[in-house]
């Protein structure tokens, strides 16, 4: 599974505007010009990744 972060942009009025014309801006604060974008997120290996490691160097 991926992780997910949310990064905040802002935008000038122009582009904000034709996002919201072309239908991109539902889930955004238009209103104050920002919008949020999901990026993936590495992290941690997960719990059987970190046994298995803990286990092969033994």
């Amino acid at each position: 599974m991926i992780g997910k972060d949310s990064k905040r942009y802002c935008a000038d009025p122009q582009a904000i505007a034709a996002m919201a014309h072309d239908g991109l801006g539902w889930g955004h604060d238009l209103q104050c010009g920002c919008f949020r974008v999901a990026q993936e997120q590495t992290g941690r290996p997960g719990i059987g990744q970190r046994l298995a490691a803990l286990i092969g160097r033994k």
